[in-house]
C-alpha cells in the first residue's frame, strides 16, 4: 500500500507539474505575442484623437499663437494628458515643460487697406485674410498708417532706372513679375530699394506652386528686426485689379496696421517620456514630435483654427503614447514625446531643443508628425530634410517599407519645412510624416474639422506603431 500511495503522490505531482509547465508556456507565448504584434494590432481611436483636435481649434485657443493666452492653454492641454497617460518628466526640468524665449509681433486690431476717391471717401474696403494679408511689418513700429498714391510696376524696366524714387508711393507687384521681389509665394522687401511708403504683391491663387486656394496668414517672426521694413502686402487677384485700375485713376490707398512691437516672451516644449526597459538601449531615443502652435487671431472676428495644421500632429502624438502606455510590455528603447512650440515661426522650440537637448541624442531618430490625417485626396509623404549624414535615410526607408505592409499610398521626397530639419541639423536622422494637402485652408480661417479625416489619421497612427514595434521592443 505504502508503494501504491508514493506511486499516486508522484504521478499527481507530475501532472500538476506538467499543468504548471503548460500555464508558463501559455504565458510566455503570450507575452511573446504582445511584444511582437502587440502594437501592430492594437485598437486606435479615432473618437479620442478627433476629441483632441476639436479641443486645440476651438475658440478659447484662438490659433494657438505663440505670446498668446491660447498658446498658453495648448501647452497646458498636453501636459494634462501626458500625466493622465502617466509619462515621465525628463529630467533637468520641473514638469513637462521646457522653456525658452521666443520674439513675437502680435496685431493689436484689424488690418485696413481701402481705396479712396478724390474727395478722401472710401470707394473700396478690402477684408483682411480674404482679400489681404501682411507679409511683413516693421519689428519696432506700433501704428501704421498709410495714404498715398500708387505705381504700378509694368515691366521689370520700371525698375532698372537708378533714378527710380517712388517717394511716398505705394508700388504694384502684378504675380507676373513678383520674380522681382525673390520667390513668387514668398518676395522680400523692395520698399527700401524704391523708397516706396509701402508693397503690394499679386498673389494668384488660381496658379501657384502650392496650390493655395485662400490667401496664407504667416506669422510675424523674430527675424524681423529690422526698424526700416515698411509694410509688405499680399492680395489676390481681383483684389489687386481694383488696385491697378485705382492706379490709372489717380486714386490713393489707404493702408493701417497697428501691433505690439517685437518683444520677447515665455514659450514651452511639451516633453514627455516612456522609459525603456534595456539599459543597453539608454540613449536611444525614438522621438515622436508634433508641433502644437499655429498663427493665431486675426482680430476682425475670425482666427486660424489649424486642424490639420497642426491640431492632427498631437493628437496623432497623444494616441501612439496611449496604445504604447497601455501595451502590456514596456520597450526597450525609450521613447519621447514632444509637443514643439514655435513651428509656425521658424521650427524655435525645436532649435531650442536640440540646442539644449535634455537627453542625449547621440544615438536617437526622430518621427515628426505635421498635418496628418488630410480628408483630401493627397498621398502621404515621408520625407527627410537635405542634410547628409550616415543612416539619415534609414527613418524614411524603414517607414517606405511599413507604409507597403500595410498599403498606404504614399511617395518619398526631402523638404525642409518643419521641425525635422532641427534634428537633422545636428545628426539626428528624422523623418517627417505629412499630409500636404494646402488647398483648403491652409494658414487661414478655413482649416477645420473638414479637412480632417479619422480613418487616415489611424493610418498615420498604424505606421508609427509598425516602426516603434520593430525597433523599439
Amino acid at each position: 500500500m505504502r508503494f501504491t500511495k508514493l506511486t499516486g503522490v508522484f504521478i499527481l505531482l507530475l501532472l500538476l507539474g506538467s499543468m504548471l509547465a503548460g500555464c508558463v508556456q501559455e504565458k510566455i507565448e503570450q507575452v511573446s505575442k504582445v511584444s511582437t504584434a502587440g502594437l501592430k494590432e492594437a485598437e486606435i481611436r479615432q473618437d479620442e484623437m478627433l476629441k483632441h483636435i476639436e479641443e486645440l481649434i476651438s475658440d478659447k485657443y484662438k490659433g494657438r499663437m505663440v505670446g498668446t493666452e491660447g498658446n498658453r492653454l495648448a501647452e497646458d492641454y498636453i501636459v494634462d494628458n501626458f500625466e493622465k497617460l502617466g509619462l515621465k518628466g525628463p529630467s533637468g526640468i520641473k514638469g513637462y515643460k521646457q522653456y525658452y524665449k521666443q520674439g513675437v509681433i502680435l496685431l493689436n486690431q484689424k488690418p485696413l487697406l481701402q481705396i479712396l476717391d478724390g474727395t478722401g471717401k472710401v470707394s473700396a474696403d478690402f477684408d483682411y485674410v480674404d482679400d489681404f494679408v501682411i507679409r511683413r511689418l516693421s519689428s519696432q513700429t506700433t501704428e501704421v498708417d498709410i495714404t498715398a498714391p500708387l505705381f504700378l510696376l509694368e515691366s521689370a524696366d520700371m525698375l532698372s532706372d537708378e533714378d527710380t524714387d517712388l517717394k511716398g508711393r505705394i508700388l504694384l507687384i502684378p504675380a507676373k513679375l513678383s520674380w522681382l521681389a525673390g520667390k513668387p509665394d514668398f518676395p522680400t522687401d523692395l520698399s527700401v530699394k524704391c523708397n516706396a511708403s509701402a508693397v503690394i504683391c499679386e498673389f494668384d491663387l488660381s496658379n501657384n506652386a502650392q496650390g493655395l486656394k485662400y490667401l496664407r496668414v504667416t506669422p510675424f517672426q523674430e527675424s524681423w528686426r529690422q526698424p526700416y521694413y515698411n509694410p509688405f502686402i499680399f492680395t489676390e487677384s481681383n483684389t489687386f485689379s481694383k488696385l491697378a485700375e485705382a492706379e490709372k485713376k489717380g486714386m490713393k490707398v489707404r493702408f493701417e496696421s497697428q501691433a505690439t512691437p517685437l518683444s520677447y516672451v515665455d514659450a514651452a516644449n511639451v516633453v514627455g517620456i516612456i522609459p525603456g526597459t534595456d539599459p543597453e538601449f539608454e540613449y536611444s531615443y525614438i522621438i515622436i514630435g508634433a508641433h502644437f502652435d499655429h498663427v493665431g487671431d486675426n482680430m476682425d472676428g475670425t482666427y486660424n483654427a489649424g486642424a490639420l495644421d497642426n491640431a492632427s500632429g498631437p493628437a496623432a502624438m497623444l494616441e501612439i503614447a496611449r496604445v504604447i502606455q497601455e501595451n502590456p510590455v514596456a520597450p526597450k528603447r525609450p521613447i519621447a514625446f514632444i509637443g514643439f512650440n514655435g513651428e509656425s515661426s521658424g521650427f524655435l522650440g525645436s532649435r531650442h531643443f536640440t540646442g539644449h537637448p535634455l537627453f542625449s541624442l547621440g544615438k536617437a531618430v526622430m518621427i515628426n508628425l505635421d498635418m496628418v490625417g488630410a480628408s483630401a485626396d493627397v498621398k502621404l509623404m515621408l520625407a527627410r530634410a537635405l542634410v547628409s549624414g550616415k543612416g539619415m535615410n534609414a527613418p524614411m526607408d524603414d517607414l517606405s517599407k511599413y507604409a507597403e505592409e500595410l498599403g498606404i499610398d504614399y511617395y518619398t521626397s526631402f523638404t525642409g519645412g518643419s521641425d525635422h530639419v532641427s534634428f537633422a541639423d545636428v545628426g539626428v536622422p528624422s523623418v517627417l510624416i505629412i499630409h500636404p494637402d494646402y488647398s483648403n485652408g491652409y494658414h487661414s480661417p478655413h482649416d477645420d474639422m473638414e479637412d480632417i479625416s479619422g480613418d487616415r489619421l489611424e493610418e498615420v497612427v498604424r505606421l508609427v506603431l509598425y516602426y516603434i514595434e520593430e525597433h523599439a521592443y
